[in-house]
């Protein structure tokens, strides 16, 4: 808004005066979008952090124990699988797709495994077949996605009801059980000192593609 002023009232200060109202007003209708940018790139960038750490906070409240260090260890043994999964399918979002089925492939693979053991073969054998089966269904999510133009959510789809399918056709809608493997059962429960090894392995894996 311009103040007006009489002819016969102005001078140098009052117009001066007024143009410096202006300004101010003026700076600040523009300060407030300008904050509030600020905060919404603030909360998108740190909001979930900091939500994570609200929510750690009154779970240890509640639970004093959630802060043990045998109990922090526990978490990150059992968010291995999740971490390494999660930092597969990354890559993925970051080519604009999305596959949704990386949780019917681990079903999978780990069936295969636990068989492949269970029926006496050699924990080599047990450990490449699921890089073998992964790559085997990412040629097909590539082939479908790719060549015959199918979105990727809908390929990867169909994909998860396949290999739950196979899944199912192989453990007979059973689980598999292992015993007296204790070489394979050190990738997932054993320990160097105080930290999992599977702990180990996810950490080498995410710096090794800093």
């Amino acid at each position: 808004m311009v103040a007006e002023i009489p002819r016969a009232e102005a001078s140098v200060e009052r117009l001066l005066a007024a143009a410096g109202s202006e300004q101010q007003s003026h700076a600040g209708s523009t300060a407030s979008p300008a904050t509030s940018h600020q905060l919404a790139a603030f909360a998108t960038r740190w909001g979930t952090l900091l939500s994570m750490a609200l929510i750690l906070c009154v779970l240890g409240f509640r639970a004093p124990t959630l802060f043990d260090p045998n109990t922090i260890l526990t978490i990150l043994k059992q968010s291995c699988i999740l971490i390494l999964i999660a930092y597969a399918l990354s890559l993925a979002l970051l080519a604009g797709g999305f596959d949704v089925s990386v949780g019917a492939l681990s079903d999978l693979t780990s069936n295969l495994a636990s068989g492949i053991l269970g029926g006496g073969g050699s924990i080599f054998a047990a450990i490449a077949v699921g890089p073998a089966v992964g790559l085997l269904t990412g040629f097909v999510n590539a082939l479908l996605i790719m060549v015959v133009r199918i979105p990727p959510f809908v390929a990867t789809l169909g994909t998860t009801l396949l290999l739950t399918g196979l899944a199912l056709g192989y453990n007979g809608g059973q689980a598999l059980t292992l015993e007296n493997q204790p070489a394979y059962f050190t990738l997932g429960q054993g320990t160097v000192g105080p930290i999992p090894v599977v702990v180990i392995i996810t950490a080498v894996i995410l710096r090794s593609e800093e």
